[in-house]
């Protein structure tokens, strides 16, 4: 603005609607290496005002605004299932809410 005053201000904005494939074909053990959907959606603000009173008097004056949405879901698989056992034969494998098909050591069997 002036020689005592400055102003700064920044916006940012950022959304992501992702989807990482299945690394195989058979759709059962297929999303075992993590084959997500992912959507992000994000907005940053930042304000801040500088005056100059003296040479020896700054008042300085900051504000800032951050949100963050992020969700991700196994793709096509319910959590909380392990279908190990039906797609390829694997027995007493724990189904959890981080196990929607078959554990990643087990996929490459």
């Amino acid at each position: 603005m002036n020689a005592k005053n400055q102003i700064f201000g920044s916006y940012s904005y950022r959304h992501v609607d992702r989807q990482d494939p299945l690394w195989t074909g058979n759709p059962l053990i297929g999303n075992g290496n993590f084959a997500t959907q992912y959507k992000w959606h994000q907005q940053l603000l930042a304000l801040g005002w500088t005056h100059e009173f003296s040479s020896n008097l700054v008042n300085d004056v900051r504000f800032g605004f951050n949100r963050d949405y992020a969700h991700s879901d196994p793709n096509g698989r319910p959590s909380r299932t392990s279908e190990a056992e039906s797609a390829i034969g694997l027995t007493r494998i724990p189904a959890g809410p981080m196990t929607p098909v078959c554990p990643d050591i087990f996929s490459a069997v």
